[in-house]
């Protein structure tokens, strides 16, 4: 079970990754190459936020409760997960974690370089 528990915390990373791309986006130093970088990582992961806020929130879905976000999960939906090596399949969605990776990378990499600028621009 300890791949249940790395995926959980990789989900978490990852979306930490993406809202940091989006605080950037909200700045002036944003940039094309931001916004293509953070495009692809979305199309990359598109079940990622779903997936996350669903086993974050797993105790409401667990009781069907009508305050849980997204109504047409229900209880039933969570008792089934499937992971291949590399692609989590759960809720009706999927995610691939090596094409997840290789976008994650790509964002990281354009918000060290924007850092960079940032930093070198201030100096």
């Amino acid at each position: 079970m300890q791949w249940w528990t790395d995926l959980g915390f990789l989900m978490v990373a990852l979306l930490r990754l993406r809202r940091a791309a989006g605080v950037l986006l909200e700045t002036t130093y944003t940039s094309d190459e931001t916004r293509s970088a953070l495009a692809a990582f979305d199309a990359a992961t598109p079940s990622l936020r779903l997936m996350r806020n669903v086993g974050e929130h797993a105790d409401i879905y667990a009781i069907d409760s009508p305050n849980r976000h997204v109504k047409t999960i229900d209880r039933r939906q969570l008792e089934v997960g499937e992971w291949d090596g590399t692609t989590f399949r759960w809720l009706r969605e999927q995610l691939n974690i090596d094409i997840a990776l290789a976008a994650a990378e790509e964002l990281y990499g354009v918000l060290r370089k924007t850092l960079s600028q940032v930093t070198m621009a201030r100096s």
